[in-house]
């Protein structure tokens, strides 16, 4: 697997879209997250 870094101004937009998704539906943003191949949100 490749490793990418992420910059801070990225990871807050990804935190955006999980807050975002997740406020949709609960689990939605896990599913997010997963899709885009991200293991966690720190």
């Amino acid at each position: 697997m490749i490793r990418v870094e992420i910059s801070e101004d990225a990871q807050a937009d990804l935190n955006e879209g999980f807050l975002f998704y997740e406020a949709q539906q609960s689990g939605l943003g896990d599913y997010f997250t997963a899709c885009l191949g991200l293991t966690s949100r720190d």
